[in-house]
């Protein structure tokens, strides 16, 4: 009965839309390893650590819009996959984990290879099926907004029958999801129009903060803030940071302005639009500002804070009950945002070796029209800080969902387009999580890799926030080794200068200067005295 099953099953994915497979072979899941090794239709690619299999298939669904199946043998290889499953949930992105398993007799019995895989995903799956007979599989349906579980039992002989070729083409209109990487359709209540419609009727002073914009919205978002004129913080991953329509209302100076003093002497309110953001402002709203209100502008069913006064709301939602807003507040603030944007780009050019700096010259070194995907902690708020301003076409990634640093190359390389050059910028520790990654290279559809790891000697985002060595994880690799060890090339930089690279997989160590660095943000937040 394994065999059949096991037909069963891919055939079932195939017809859901499922176009790849991620295999992490291993004996129990012998019935699938064999089955997709002669199949047809789909792309089947392997990976021995289930960990960096889950991280490359979200990156890869959340390109492509349809659910990307990974595949894993029982016992801990299944835990493995918990946090791809985790940034799933948060990011609406559909997986399909397919766990291999020991017969139901077994659970609770400690014998080997069998552990409690049913429900080992907890919170974090939109669908759970456990499935030990034939009959038992037309139950199954995929999530389109999630991960979803699928637990086969097999027992032995495992391979109890001929394995036959399969054509696992999936069909055309797969099971796509929306360009939001999404979601959640939120219900549209009456309560819940109701509810927005007052909260807009009471703005007077708001700020705008933008995060991750769906492509299929961002054209009307855009049109909108021009209709708008109010004031906008806007990052990287909205694909509207560097409109140069909105720039006379775009706070570019950096998010350090937006103090809870600052903020409740120019503002009222706060509109986000698109995902949780990143800076600072954010969580002063949950302790300080907790009594501003908030309209949560996201096809995801997350508001990203844990108080009242916050309207969540979809993007249609949005669209179709704020046309007419307009705003005329926020000049002083504006014009001191472009004063002190000014004298930061100053510093920038004054501290070359400077952290910051490097993401200024690295952002201008990267070619029009490329991906870039940026790490968590400090790459994704460097580059928001000091990325260029000038619109080159850039697409901006980054799992966002849990913030994680676990997965982030995983991803990157899931995420990968062979049609424009493809850059991933993270932290020496991200770097260190995943570097088991760069076996995945042979799998990205991309030929021009460049992983960029920032070596700043540990995590130094902890060094403003509790002034204590225990918090930063010190060290002093580097990572030319690394490199050599997948047949990377490899370029160090200790100063910016021209990139000379060649079109083959690359990574690229930026060792900024810690003094330098340490006195930029010293005459950075002078500015603000």
């Amino acid at each position: 009965m394994n065999v059949e099953l096991a037909t069963q099953i891919l055939k079932l994915l195939s017809q859901s839309g499922v176009a790849d497979y991620i295999v992490c072979a291993g004996a129990r899941n012998a019935p699938f390893v064999k089955l997709l090794g002669q199949s047809t239709g789909a792309r089947v690619s392997h990976f021995f650590d289930e960990r960096a299999a889950g991280f490359f298939a979200l990156g890869r669904a959340r390109r492509d819009g349809r659910p990307v199946a990974v595949i894993t043998t029982s016992g801990t290889a299944v835990a493995e996959l918990l946090p791809s499953a985790i940034e799933a949930f948060y990011t609406g992105v559909p997986l399909v984990f397919v766990t291999a398993d020991r017969p139901a007799d077994f659970r609770g019995s400690a014998a080997p290879q069998a552990i409690e895989q049913v429900g080992i995903y907890s919170h974090y799956t939109k669908m759970s099926f456990d499935i030990c007979e034939l009959d038992q599989v037309t139950k199954i349906q995929l999530a389109a907004d999630g991960m979803t579980h699928i637990n086969i039992c097999f027992s032995e002989p495992l391979i109890d029958n001929e394995v036959s070729s399969l054509d696992l083409s999936p069909p055309n209109w797969g099971l796509k999801i929306s360009s939001a990487n999404s979601a959640v359709e939120l219900e549209k209540t009456d309560k819940n129009f109701k509810k927005l419609k007052e909260q807009i009727q009471k703005l007077s002073k708001p700020l705008v903060v933008l995060g991750a914009i769906p492509s299929s919205y961002r054209s009307a978002i855009f049109e909108q803030l021009q209709t708008m004129q109010a004031p906008i913080y806007a990052e990287a991953l909205s694909g509207l940071r560097e409109a140069p329509e909105l720039a006379a209302f775009t706070i570019r100076c950096g998010s350090d302005l937006l103090t809870p003093v600052e903020f409740s002497q120019n503002f009222d309110s706060v509109i986000r639009i698109g995902s949780v953001p990143t800076l600072r402002l954010w969580r002063d709203l949950e302790m300080s500002l907790q009594s501003t209100p908030v309209i949560s502008v996201c096809d995801l069913p997350f508001s990203g804070l844990a108080r009242g006064l916050n309207t969540l709301v979809t993007f249609e939602q949005w669209l179709q009950n704020s046309k007419d807003l307009k705003f005329s507040h926020g000049e002083n603030i504006l014009n001191r945002a472009q004063t002190i944007a000014a004298q930061k780009e100053q510093l920038l050019v004054d501290h070359p070796t400077a952290e910051p700096s490097f993401f200024k010259w690295l952002s201008a070194e990267i070619p029009q029209n490329s991906q870039v995907f940026l790490g968590n902690s400090l790459p994704i708020r460097e580059w928001d800080f000091a990325a260029t301003t000038h619109n080159k076409n850039f697409k901006i990634l980054a799992n966002r969902g849990a913030n994680g640093i676990d997965g982030l190359i995983s991803t990157f390389l899931g995420s990968a387009k062979s049609e424009v050059e493809n850059w991933i910028i993270l932290g020496d520790l991200s770097a260190l999580y995943d570097l088991n990654a760069l076996v995945g290279a042979s799998l990205a559809e991309g030929h021009n890799l460049r992983v960029v790891v920032v070596n700043n000697g540990g995590g130094q985002i902890f060094k403003k926030m509790f002034q204590d060595k225990n918090f930063i994880n010190a060290h002093e690799i580097e990572f030319s080794k690394w490199a050599e060890m997948f047949s990377w090339d490899y370029v160090k930089v200790i100063k910016p200068e021209t990139l000379q690279l060649k079109p083959r997989p690359t990574v690229i160590e930026l060792c900024p200067s810690a003094a330098t660095t340490e006195l930029f943000w010293a005459r950075y937040e002078e500015l603000f005295r």
